[in-house]
């Protein structure tokens, strides 16, 4: 029986029509069926992602782990931009599909070579340079006219009509609501209140965030460079400002890193229909900013903890507060945990140095009793998923079997063996996840009760992986202390 024909289609915008993929597969269809290319076929499609890199795509991702395993007689697609506007990324699709000794084939451009890859790769990649340099040089546009280049800040909505009736882009009223919160945050900070202070009466009066959950730090504050954060932002004292960082994506990975832009190429207009807050009382914020910026200790280094440490009230990391404390990431970003007291990390090292000398044997039987737990379930776990993926793998090796005998390669067919082939691919990733830290199926616990009664907490410390922590008035307390197995089996062995 012939191999099937993967099928890739792909529209790049939430403001496209969905029906777009249905199009494309259309299209797909009628031009394999005039050609006789064949019958079966494995439909891949990314809806709603931008073609410029392919590792943001899952299903581009999974129609070469297809095309690697060989089971692919032809790779069909409307054009070759619908598998990649860049050009290293075709290349690589095509090198794949080259050595494997599949052709791919578009509707528009035929049977794709190196010319094709060449010259087209080289088109759409000027297509998004051109269309990086007309967006901007529309949202410039608006800028010089006194409208948003895009984005909505805190405090403002969305206006389409003009004074004469008409649909217009980049008009924004202020949301009075909004506006006296942000007066009141402008007020609070002038009166000395911190950052933290502000956003945590915020939070604990549930008042919504830009984004409607909690309020962070960074919302408020933002970044000096960058003039964000509702304190620093000129539009509050109605100036917009545009072109102040722009987005680059790495090479090797996609991922979209900002920068900030020269403050000479930013461009600026007045726009006093937007002021929220008096001139003067923004630029007394960024005053008082400064004073405090230029206040640091910028001698002080921090003295990191060889293991983490988490907050015994909500289960989250304790982070710097400064170069010498740590407190709850979630009392520093949004101000909600109750046990929001510093520590610093000497009087958690000489904390934890006092617990390992007093009870280190009792920890490590701790470790060792929790270990064999985690083995017996694991054991347990594994052979139930082990069960069912050979289960699944049978049922899809009937389908096929009923292909083979005559079956054609109906719709419903080709979705029973999409969805068996799914679900064993969940099977086998919740296998893969399993603990693997040690040799489950030989563990011994003979090493393990030697090393306890050998043992002393300096070598206890350096395996420690993580620490929990909570606060008694001023005393701390440690409630779990986890290890590192690899260390622990380092040091053991």
């Amino acid at each position: 029986m012939a191999s099937p024909i993967a099928i890739y289609t792909r529209y790049s915008s939430e403001l496209q029509n969905d029906r777009s993929i249905e199009d494309q597969i259309d299209v797909c269809k009628d031009m394999i069926k005039r050609n006789k290319l064949g019958e079966r076929f494995r439909i891949f499609h990314d809806r709603a992602i931008s073609g410029s890199r392919m590792e943001n795509r899952p299903g581009v991702k999974e129609m070469m782990d297809f095309v690697k395993s060989g089971e692919v007689s032809v790779v069909v697609s409307e054009s070759m931009d619908r598998l990649s506007r860049d050009m290293e990324d075709m290349a690589r699709i095509h090198k794949l599909t080259e050595y494997q000794k599949i052709p791919i084939i578009t509707v528009l451009e035929g049977i794709i070579t190196k010319i094709n890859i060449g010259m087209n790769g080289t088109m759409n990649s000027m297509f998004l340079d051109q269309m990086s340099e007309r967006v901007k040089r529309g949202q410039a546009g608006n800028i010089n006219a006194g409208k948003a280049a895009g984005g909505l800040s805190y405090g403002y909505e969305v206006r389409l009509l003009n004074d004469k009736g008409e649909v217009e882009p980049g008009l924004r009223d202020i949301v009075e609501k909004e506006a006296d919160i942000i007066r009141w945050m402008y007020d609070q900070y002038i009166d000395g209140a911190s950052i933290y202070a502000i956003l945590k009466d915020l939070n604990e009066r549930g008042v919504p965030s830009p984004r409607g959950g909690l309020w962070a730090a960074s919302t408020i504050s933002g970044q000096y460079n960058r003039g964000s954060g509702i304190l620093r932002n000129p539009i509050y004292k109605g100036v917009m400002v545009w072109n102040k960082h722009n987005f680059a994506k790495h090479p090797e990975t996609g991922v979209c890193h900002i920068r900030t832009n020269d403050q000479s190429t930013w461009i600026s207009n007045d726009k006093p229909s937007l002021q929220i807050i008096d001139t003067k009382k923004w630029e007394k914020v960024q005053d008082i900013f400064a004073k405090r910026r230029k206040n640091r200790k910028k001698s002080v280094s921090y003295t990191r903890l060889p293991f983490q440490l988490d907050c015994g009230h909500c289960n989250m990391p304790m982070t710097l507060n400064d170069a010498l404390t740590l407190i709850c990431s979630q009392a520093k970003k949004h101000g909600t945990c109750p046990d929001a007291k510093k520590v610093t990390t000497n009087r958690i090292k000489t904390a934890v140095a006092v617990l390992l000398s007093e009870t280190h044997r009792t920890i490590l039987k701790t470790w060792v009793k929790d270990l064999q737990q985690t083995i017996k379930s694991t054991k347990k776990e594994r052979k139930r998923l082990r069960n069912k993926i050979d289960a699944k793998q049978e049922r899809a090796d009937h389908i096929v079997e009923k292909l083979l005998f005559g079956y054609d390669s109906s719709p419903t067919i080709q979705r029973k063996i999409a969805q068996v082939e799914d679900e064993i691919k969940t099977l086998n990733t919740e296998h893969d996840a399993l603990p693997t830290f040690l040799d489950i199926d030989n563990f011994k616990q003979r090493p393990f009760s030697s090393f306890i009664k050998t043992s002393c907490p300096e070598a206890i410390l350096g395996v420690i992986d993580s620490a929990t922590v909570s606060f008694d008035d001023d005393q701390l307390l440690f409630t779990e202390i986890k290890p590192n197995w690899h260390e622990l089996k380092e040091i053991m062995a």
